[in-house]
């Protein structure tokens, strides 16, 4: 929240200064911040949904990455529209905790009746000296589609962990941003 209210202030004083640029401009700097801070507030009158433990959906469009976790954390599993390893636009998965290195697991993404598996793997994070769960969700795989058409939360399961994350706009978002660049 205090980010948040700091952002909010230096926009506000931005605005207030003269940068000579024409009405309805947007600065670099202003620009820069809303590419790359995730979103926060609701979009088109969306309830936000907190689990007990304050954890929430956000999208970061500078990386088209729907996260879910807390404002104040890099997150508990994300899924982002990345291009740059295939070249293709993928649907990457990750679970940010602690793997190892070169290990499989399954992921297991049930919601309602419908249940799909996704092979992830451990593979070295750029957050720290640990490995993190990494998989890929190719568009029209059972899983793509199972994410896609969800309107109710989602069950992840991994191994013995498991986390509900209720449907979102957020991660919509990233399931268009791949579907959009195909």
């Amino acid at each position: 929240m205090r980010i948040l209210l700091a952002s909010v202030a230096v926009l506000a004083l931005a605005a207030c200064g003269d940068s000579g640029e024409g009405e309805g401009d947007v600065s670099e700097e202003a620009a820069a911040i809303a590419e790359n801070r995730p979103i926060e507030g609701p979009r088109s009158g969306e309830n936000i949904e907190f689990d007990e433990e304050g954890r929430r959906w956000f999208y970061k469009p500078s990386t088209r990455t729907a996260l879910y976790g807390t404002a104040e954390s890099e997150g508990v599993v994300s899924f982002s529209c990345n291009g740059a390893v295939t070249g293709e636009e993928t649907l990457v998965f990750q679970w940010i905790e602690q793997a190892t290195a070169d290990a499989t697991e399954t992921l297991a993404i049930r919601n309602g009746d419908e249940t799909a598996e996704v092979e992830v793997e451990g593979v070295a994070s750029v957050l720290g000296p640990d490995a993190i769960w990494q998989g890929d969700v190719p568009q029209g795989s059972e899983a793509y589609v199972l994410l896609a058409g969800a309107t109710t939360p989602t069950t992840l399961t991994l191994g013995e962990r498991s986390i509900t994350v209720p449907a979102s706009e957020q991660l919509t978002a990233a399931l268009d941003a791949c579907m959009s660049d195909s």
